[in-house]
């Protein structure tokens, strides 16, 4: 499944557990969404939200690792002494934080969310 977000000149398309992650981000950076936009039920997200959530996403893109901290992870459990171990690490039982979960490719949708904020509001379908 995937969000997409539909401002004036362009459309954002995000998959939906990266959805999740940068809202999550955003709030721990310090926004404070006005509405329940987890679920994409066309809300609309004014032009001064969207310049929010775009601020607090990109006081947090430092801090976005450039390396999938996911794949590196699986790599460091699926070999212990060359060996490999019984649990997969992404078999969805792994909790990753949203630093984590927008790391390598994730950190793409963040800059494409940060671009739609900076264009003014949108629409999440």
């Amino acid at each position: 499944m995937r969000i997409d977000l539909v401002g004036i000149s362009q459309t954002v398309c995000i998959p939906a557990p990266f959805w999740t992650a940068i809202l999550a981000l955003a709030q721990i950076a310090g926004w404070e969404p006005r509405g329940d936009y987890f679920q994409p039920a066309g809300q609309v997200v004014s032009r001064e939200e969207a310049r929010a959530l775009g601020q607090a996403l990109e006081a947090a893109l430092p801090f976005i690792p450039d390396v999938d901290v996911r794949l590196a992870r699986t790599v460091e459990h699926c070999t212990e002494l060359g060996q490999p171990i019984a649990r997969p690490a992404l078999d969805g039982g792994e909790v990753f934080t949203p630093l984590e979960a927008l790391s390598g490719p994730g950190k793409a949708h963040v800059r494409a969310v940060i671009e739609i904020c900076r264009a003014g509001g949108f629409r999440i379908t």
